[in-house]
């Protein structure tokens, strides 16, 4: 799988801090105000923390690898870094995509493994 290169853990601290509580969002209106802000935060963090890197994500993911859960399971640190990239870059041109990976767990499992690739950084 493609990989960037891993993200500084100073990044990821920051990521882990502002990670909005997946679990409680996603049982909410997804046009709440909570949900907004929530995402919105998380949104600012990865471009303010350098946790995010620009690469052509369009040529390197389809669509179904970013809907992938399984994927995040073995990805290593790079590996996680492009896929969470990637999936903020396809929601600024398909509004919602975020908000359907908050409901199908997606983010969930996502921040279970950053929290998990932190440990060994």
């Amino acid at each position: 799988m493609f990989a960037l290169p891993p993200p500084s853990p100073t990044s990821v601290d920051k990521l882990l801090q502002a990670w909005p509580d997946t679990l409680a969002l996603s049982v909410l209106d997804s046009d709440s105000k909570a949900v907004f802000y929530a995402i919105g935060g998380f949104l600012d963090v990865i471009y303010r923390s350098g946790f995010f890197a620009p690469f052509d994500w369009q040529y390197v993911f389809s669509d179904a690898e970013l809907d992938d859960v399984s994927k995040l399971e073995h990805a290593g640190p790079g590996e996680l870094r492009a896929l969470l990239v990637a999936n903020v870059r396809k929601d600024r041109f398909c509004a919602g995509h975020l908000l359907q990976l908050l409901r199908d767990g997606y983010l969930e499992k996502a921040f279970g493994r950053l929290l998990e690739l932190r440990k060994s950084m």
